[in-house]
């Protein structure tokens, strides 16, 4: 059932993520470090740093896995030249940051994983995993022309969106930022796919 406003039929916007190309998975070879969590500042990923083995062995590798905060699924897997440094004390709680666009990660390697030969390491990403974090309002007009905010990652001016599988007129602000004025549909709850469109060039005879 729709929601009534002033009785004007309205539209529940879910919040689900639909990615052409995106992958999952995970592997049993690895120890996620719980403690070093750090959130996209749109709310659409989750960066979990994990070790290749135990904490300060020789030859242990870090990375970090970036995933889907709403689902759980592995959006992207990245290892690191040198382990996490896990031993920090209480002034430096947090081993892992991002920057505002969650595409530049912070890390605090080590590379035998104590304090001693620990070093910040830059990762820049070519592309953030496109994702939704939050939309804004969450109900709609199921007549359309509402203008919704969405923040998310990895966003692109190429990047189009759907609700139900009808096509919505989409404007890009920036990485983390789309407009997106819906389209007509029925009244009750609705699910929002982004994709990005991707162009191959060809050449006719």
């Amino acid at each position: 059932m729709g929601r009534l406003r002033h009785g004007v039929p309205m539209i529940v916007l879910l919040l689900t993520l639909g990615c052409a190309g995106c992958g999952g998975g995970s592997s049993s070879f690895t120890q996620p470090l719980r403690a070093g969590l750090t959130l996209h500042p749109s709310g659409a990923l989750l960066y979990q740093p994990f070790l290749a083995g135990a904490p300060g062995s020789a030859g242990v590798k870090g990375g970090v896995d970036i995933l889907d905060a709403h689902s759980g699924t592995l959006r992207l897997r990245m290892f690191l030249p040198q382990q996490l440094m896990t031993d920090i004390d209480g002034l430096h709680g947090s081993f892992l940051a991002t920057d505002e666009n969650g595409q530049r990660l912070f890390a605090i390697t080590s590379s035998d994983g104590s304090a001693q030969y620990a070093a910040l390491t830059v990762v820049q990403l070519a592309s953030v995993p496109l994702g939704i974090g939050t939309i804004s309002p969450t109900t709609a007009a199921a007549s359309g022309g509402t203008t919704l905010t969405i923040r998310g990652s990895g966003f692109q001016s190429a990047t189009t969106v759907s609700i139900n599988g009808k096509i919505a007129t989409v404007s890009f602000k920036d990485m983390n930022t789309l407009t997106v004025v819906t389209p007509s549909l029925a009244a009750g709850s609705q699910q929002i796919t982004s994709r990005i469109l991707m162009v191959k060039p060809f050449r006719s005879m």
